[in-house]
């Protein structure tokens, strides 16, 4: 390489130096500055005072931001020269092999404030990929939990943040991470946005949702209260219950069964009996299916507002010379009959039990009519239509006084039993007949038994009492039975 180039070489470096503030690659300067020392001849030095050149300008200009070691100085023979003043050697040194300048570090060079540079690597400007994979899941009627997946970035991500409802609620290097003291029922959506190093955001990730369930079940309803409105119905009121997620219905709960299902906070239950008393409780239902606990129980009676038939049947007759029977078959009543009854003349004269249906009034003037009428009874009071009225009349003096209550019974498929009030006169025989005046038999008792019926066969008896001489007291009042009916065929017994 000749002189002249290494010369201009040296040249553009000062003015690099001077004008940009870069100087060249160290081992291109070394090279070249070799190159220029070992070509100049040896001249006397000038007259005048040296002068810096450009190239020393450029030099010393540089020299605080080039990392290169300070030049040598030169021997005390060499002499400044400038390009018209370099001529070939006689015989010159090969210039060494210039250095490769590839060989320099990958590093930027820049000119800095007030002519210094600096080597810097280039920003990151480039953010994340949103995070992949974004689940969400309830781990309770307040809490949820979220995991995702790696983002990917050019030089690394360093973090993460949760965000719902437009704000950060967790960050962190995690993948996973967790909410609580949520309201229940609430529907949460979540987002994930991934960070790096230099600051640098991805966009979020696609969107989680979950809505929370609801474990609590609603508070009991209170203030239960039961109302009859009619024989067979009630009417039933209570206070809410409250629930979080509101109540679906309320279940009313009578013997341990749903008697009515409504979502209000009143309803009616119908179809019930006459004179009964009822309880119930009310449970509240929400949306999810949870049940609260039984409401305190309110009970009711059902009213009795219905009565009794009027006793069928009703007859009199003469039970001596002072004394009047009476009997009749048995009312019906929606509830039962309790009591029954007797009146002659609108006045009270006997009450029976719901069993006994009959009597008979004493005390009275012979060969005189008696009229009588009775009413039936339920517990509530209801009262019947009277039945009546039936009369009869007391017999003379001197007569018999007989039997005034017959009853009859069947015992089995042919026999029915007899059984009376004896006389108060002692020492009767008494006679009995069926079918009006026919006399099937007599005994000093006061039962008898009739055999040799058919099975299901009626009839109807009366019973009289006969003293020593013959004579017979008035007959009884009319009582039917029938024997018990024949066992269905291939029925057997015990």
């Amino acid at each position: 390489m000749s002189r002249r180039l290494a010369a201009s070489l040296i040249l553009a470096s000062a003015f690099l130096a001077a004008v940009f503030a870069v100087d060249l690659h160290p081992p291109l300067r070394a090279w070249l500055d070799s190159v220029l020392e070992g070509a100049a001849p040896e001249r006397p030095a000038p007259t005048r005072a040296p002068e810096a050149s450009a190239m020393d300008a450029g030099r010393a200009a540089a020299a605080p931001v080039a990392a290169t070691p300070p030049e040598p100085a030169a021997p005390a023979s060499a002499t400044l020269v400038t390009e018209g003043q370099l001529e070939p050697a006689a015989n010159p040194a090969p210039a060494p092999a210039m250095p490769a300048l590839d060989a320099a570090p990958a590093v930027a060079v820049v000119a800095a404030p007030g002519g210094a540079s600096s080597s810097e690597p280039a920003p990151d400007r480039s953010p994340p990929a949103p995070p992949p994979g974004l689940a969400v899941e309830a781990t309770g009627e307040r809490a949820t939990h979220l995991r995702w997946e790696r983002a990917s970035d050019d030089v690394g991500v360093t973090g993460y943040e949760v965000v719902r409802d437009g704000k950060v609620i967790a960050s962190g290097p995690e993948l996973e991470t967790a909410e609580d003291g949520l309201p229940p029922l609430a529907r949460v959506c979540y987002e994930v946005v991934a960070l790096d190093a230099a600051g640098n955001r991805s966009r979020p990730c696609e969107a989680a949702c979950v809505t929370l369930p609801d474990r609590t079940p609603p508070t009991p309803p209170t203030s239960v209260a039961a109302r009859p409105t009619s024989e067979t119905s009630v009417a039933l009121a209570w206070s809410g219950a409250t629930d979080a997620g509101g109540i679906a219905s309320y279940e009313v709960v009578r013997a341990g069964t749903v008697a009515a299902t409504t979502a209000s906070s009143e309803t009616a239950d119908e179809g019930l009996e006459a004179s009964r008393t009822y309880c119930w409780t009310v449970r509240a239902r929400d949306p999810s299916g949870n049940v609260s606990a039984d409401s305190p129980q309110a009970c009711a009676t059902t009213p009795d507002r219905t009565p009794p038939t009027s006793p069928p049947r009703l007859a009199a007759g003469p039970g001596g010379s002072t004394r009047v029977a009476f009997a009749w078959d048995p009312a019906t009543d929606n509830v039962g009959v309790d009591r029954y009854e007797v009146f002659r003349g609108g006045r009270l004269v006997a009450r029976t039990g719901a069993t006994k249906r009959g009597g008979v009034e004493d005390g009275l003037v012979p060969s005189t009519e008696y009229c009588y009428t009775v009413v039936a009874l339920d517990r509530a009071g209801n009262r019947s239509v009277p039945a009546g009225p039936a009369c009869a009349s007391t017999v003379e003096p001197g007569v018999p006084s007989g039997p005034t209550t017959l009853q009859a019974s069947a015992r089995s498929a042919s026999v029915v039993v007899l059984s009376w009030d004896s006389s108060p006169d002692p020492g009767m025989v008494y006679a009995v007949y069926w079918d009006g005046n026919r006399r099937i038999g007599a005994t000093p008792r006061t039962e008898y038994t009739v055999a040799g019926l058919k099975a299901g066969e009626r009839r109807c008896f009366r019973v009289a009492a006969v003293d020593g001489s013959g004579n017979e007291s008035p007959r009884t009042i009319e009582t039917c039975a029938a024997a018990q009916p024949s066992p269905p065929a291939g029925a057997g017994g015990p």
